[in-house]
């Protein structure tokens, strides 16, 4: 296995035809492959998940009590 693939997993992945139709027009669209596109998504969900956490925690009055009494000392 060459060094650059280490950190990559190859799977197949199964779906609807009219889903994938919809991918591969997506793809064409932004001027990627289909598979750097669903790459992309995955990666913009994965942020979007991390903010989502980080906003519950921020949101969260114990948490922010934290904070503002660590910020203070």
């Amino acid at each position: 296995m060459a060094k650059q693939d280490e950190n990559i997993k190859r799977i197949n992945i199964r779906m609807p035809l009219p889903i994938y139709e919809w991918v591969q027009e997506q793809s064409e669209y932004h001027g990627v492959s289909v598979n750097s596109y669903i790459n992309m998504k995955i990666s913009e969900m994965k942020k979007q998940e991390e903010t989502m956490k980080a906003m519950a925690i921020m949101t969260n009055e114990n948490v922010l009590k934290f904070f503002e009494e660590k910020s203070s000392k």
